[in-house]
């Protein structure tokens, strides 16, 4: 058994020899995280003193930092990968970003070591001082014990701190190029695999009938050895009942001629045969379709953004009907119907698409590729019909109200008067039995939600599948699968597995959730490829990109372009073909404290969503993206679950390309107060009284919920000591306001012994706010929630500490106005804290 796993073993990791020249042997180099709190596939000793950040090194790209204090001595410390493979005695290059501020150490380094730890090469020279520095260090792999290496950055008994960036192991020597081993996280990178590749298999035009698979794994001979020849297999494959076709097996592209394939649906089998021996080493099947598709974009079409496409703009006459249109990809159409009293729209002579009783005479509808015609049944001089190629418009989720009750509902009146014009898709939630039918004819979706994160084994994503109410009843057009990480090898595989065996007897549709980037050569390609062609190239995989605020804008943009542009970039290289089946999902949830990526008070967050959408609407990496919009609505505030809306229409369905902040007045950080989170020191504020600067960790993420990792964001405060003697003030002009203009002042209050204590004790705090003579506060858009809920959304939002959120709306009366919080009402002893101190501008209903 021992011989027989070592040699597995060394299957394994001959799998992906001969590295090529600047490929990076470390997994995630990058340090990207995503929706972790740390970079995948690396680990911290001693994490107190190991800071991560997404996107404060050069370029935007993410950081470790080892922190120190001046004069203070930090014991050893480290972040490390293992399980490398390297040949020993073979020559490689570490490389990495590195800074340093008032470092002193003398045993550091960015380096590989040996198991064990006996021996260490890399990067171990820097300056006490330095800024962002590429550095790099060629050196000999040591022998190791069991073959095995690790990646450390690490510092020993060191002062100051160290900070690297995008590090990168290569091998350099011939041998060590030929024989170091790519990646060995998992079996089933060894796995051989047909993934089916361009284009996609139920998209295969008639005028250019090809389909080409990639294989990725390894084959091995009968007696078990690893088999490089590839001259000794073949890929046959059968169409229908037809005679297999044969051609040689590629090392990586293998493309099939369908040239005698007639139009329509043909079931696929694709298999590797070893010649010699006439054995099968991979079988699989797939059904295909041979469509006749639009080989050139109509001279009419004009592209408004990378989402939108307006494909017909016609003036109507009094004496046409009909319309014609082509759309040159399946999907959502736009259709609205302008200066025509009381319309009847027909498409294809089959569907009434629009009727008198149709809200603002506009629909969506999802079209395959192709010619299609619309007939109007009343035609006047003057009128307008307008038809836009769109990307589907997804929201998550309808008829779920605010966990914070004092936002008014988001019910169907909600939706009707908000989302029904913005969006195409909507995912989980309600929508109240009275209406389906009206929804489903409209042409809307409506997908429920089935969870399949943690699945057991092969067959429990089947399981799940065939026993959803959803899959298998005529309310729903399908499901979304919650969620898979690229990161986690054996649930992507069991996955791939589950959901190649499901039969969807009822064709419905499956959208898939990930989140992280592809970087499993194989299993991810698996992964895309099966998610994206399944119901016969009608399913989507959807990336949760869910963005926490940054300081700047300049760092917002950097995050954003290391974050949502290098995904979408990263899908296109393991998947070239899947684009227009590939959906960019947003978070747009600021709920504190439920549930919120608003981290910097400072920060307008309407601007920052209005970012990221501007983002895939104008950046080039967008292009022929399938569907985008936000997951968290009902974890929104009010006024941002409108302003969500109001974005989608402007982008996905108006096709702009300049932001709608701008017709707002909006920006990243207004700049009315400054300090919101009191961070180090209470300036520009003015104190009277017993108040300081404070913190406590991990203060924001608890109890707060600024979710996904806030490295220390919000952990700052206000604290106000009542004594029977004094009662303490903080005060700032708000500046630069714009008279008649109205804004939204926040701010969250808690008491400093709960929060230190972990103590559930929610209450009212006494904690006040005057807004000076010059804000006309707006009484029914303003209110003071008391967070009183013993479990929070996670575990560690459980029986700690609970705040207040104020919220007051009102009316600038003047460009400034003091802004003074007062203890007056608290009780004596009590120490109650304050931060989250916002002032933007507010958008009413």
């Amino acid at each position: 058994m021992k011989i027989q796993s070592l040699f597995l073993l060394l299957s394994t990791c001959l799998l992906f020899a001969e590295v090529n020249p600047g490929d990076n042997i470390l997994l995630n180099g990058r340090l990207e995280a995503d929706q972790a709190d740390f970079p995948v596939f690396w680990s911290s000793t001693r994490p107190e003193n190991v800071v991560y950040n997404t996107s404060d090194g050069p370029g935007g790209l993410p950081t470790i930092r080892l922190k120190g204090a001046d004069g203070e001595t930090r014991p050893e410390t480290s972040v490390r990968q293992f399980s490398l493979r390297l040949v020993p005695g073979e020559t490689y290059k570490m490389s990495a970003w590195v800074k340093t501020t008032g470092f002193s150490c003398n045993h550091y380094g960015i380096i590989v070591h040996n198991t064990g730890w006996f021996e260490e090469g890399g990067i171990r020279n820097v300056a006490k001082d330095q800024d962002w520095t590429r550095m790099e260090a060629q050196f000999q792999a040591m022998k190791s014990s069991d073959g095995h290496y690790g990646c450390a950055i690490f510092a020993v008994n060191y002062q100051g701190e160290f900070q690297v960036a995008d590090i990168k192991l290569e091998a350099i020597s011939p041998k060590a190029l030929a024989e170091t081993p790519r990646s060995a996280t998992s079996h089933e990178i060894s796995i051989p695999r047909l993934v089916p590749w361009t284009p996609l298999l139920n998209k295969i035009p008639s005028h250019d009938p090809k389909l080409t698979f990639r294989f990725f794994g390894i084959l091995k001979d009968n007696d078990g050895n690893i088999s490089s020849n590839y001259a000794n297999y073949i890929l046959q494959y059968t169409i229908g009942n037809q005679p297999p076709a044969q051609i040689p097996l590629q090392k990586n592209l293998n493309t099939l001629d369908l040239a005698k394939v007639p139009l329509g649906d043909a079931d696929l089998k694709v298999e590797i045969i070893h010649k010699p021996t006439g054995t099968v080493e991979l079988q699989e099947q797939h059904c295909i379709t041979i469509r006749e598709l639009p080989q050139e974009i109509p001279a009419n079409h004009k592209k408004l953004n990378n989402l939108v496409t307006e494909i017909l703009n016609e003036k109507t006459q009094a004496t046409q009907k009909s319309y014609e249109f082509t759309t040159t990809r399946d999907g959502w159409i736009f259709v609205a119907i302008k200066n025509i009293d009381k319309p009847t729209v027909t498409l294809d002579g089959k569907l009434t698409i629009i009727n008198p009783d149709t809200p603002r005479f506009e629909t969506f509808r999802n079209l395959l590729a192709g010619k299609h015609t619309i007939e109007i049944d009343n035609p006047t001089d003057g009128g307008q019909v307008i038809v836009r190629q769109i990307a589907e418009i997804f929201n998550y989720c309808p008829g779920a109200n605010s966990f914070v009750k004092e936002n008014t509902p988001y019910d169907w009146e909600f939706q009707k008067k908000y989302a029904h014009q913005a969006v195409t898709t909507q995912n989980g939630g309600s929508i109240p039995e009275i209406h389906r039918k009206w929804f489903k004819e409209s042409g809307y979706y409506w997908l429920a939600n089935q969870m399949s994160t943690k699945l057991v084994d092969d067959e429990d994503l089947t399981n799940r599948l065939n026993n959803a109410k959803a899959l298998n009843g005529d309310t729903y057009d399908g499901v979304t699968c919650d969620e898979q990480s690229f990161s986690s090898v054996e649930m992507l595989g069991r996955y791939i597995k589950g959901l190649k065996a499901y039969k969807n007897p009822k064709d419905k549709l499956i959208y898939s959730w990930c989140y992280g980037k592809p970087v499993t050569p194989g299993l991810a390609h698996d992964y895309i490829a099966s998610t994206v062609n399944f119901t016969k190239g009608k399913s989507k995989l959807l990336f949760e990109i869910y963005c926490r605020t940054r300081e700047s804008e300049q760092v917002a943009r950097d995050y954003l372009d290391t974050y949502a542009v290098d995904t979408i970039q990263k899908l296109k290289e393991f998947a070239p073909a899947a684009m227009q089946n590939t959906g960019i999902i947003f978070g747009n949830f600021n709920q504190i404290p439920i549930l919120s990526l608003q981290h910097h008070p400072a920060v307008d967050y309407k601007y920052y969503l209005d970012m990221q959408l501007n983002l895939v609407a104008n950046h080039p990496a967008f292009e022929g993206l399938g569907t985008t919009g936000y997951w968290g609505s009902y974890y929104g505030d009010h006024e941002l679950h409108r302003w969500s809306f109001m974005l989608l229409r402007h982008y996905c369905v108006e096709g702009n390309t300049t932001m709608l902040s701008d017709q707002y007045g909006l920006s990243y950080i207004p700049g009315h107060i400054s300090n919101g989170d009191f961070e180090k020191t209470l300036d520009p504020w003015t104190p009277q009284g017993d108040v300081r600067a404070d913190s406590i960790a991990q203060y924001a993420h608890a109890s707060q919920n600024r979710w996904g990792g806030n490295n220390g964001v919000g952990d700052t405060f206000a604290v106000f000591t009542k004594t029977p003697e004094t009662t303490s003030t903080l005060t700032q002009i708000a500046k630069n306001l714009i008279p008649g203009k109205t804004y939204c002042f926040q701010f969250v209050t808690a008491d400093y012994n709960d929060i230190k204590d972990k103590k559930h004790n929610p209450r009212q705090y006494g904690i006040t706010v005057d807004l000076g003579p010059n804000a006309e506060i707006i009484p029914e858009l303003s209110w003071i929630h008391i967070d009183r809920r013993s479990k929070g959304r996670y575990a560690h939002n459980d029986g700690v500490a609970r705040t207040n959120l104020n919220h007051i709306v009102f009316t600038a009366k003047a460009p400034s106005t003091p802004i003074t919080f007062s203890n007056e009402k608290s009780l004596d002893g009590e120490q109650l804290v304050l931060n989250y101190v916002m002032l933007v501008p507010f958008i009413k209903p």
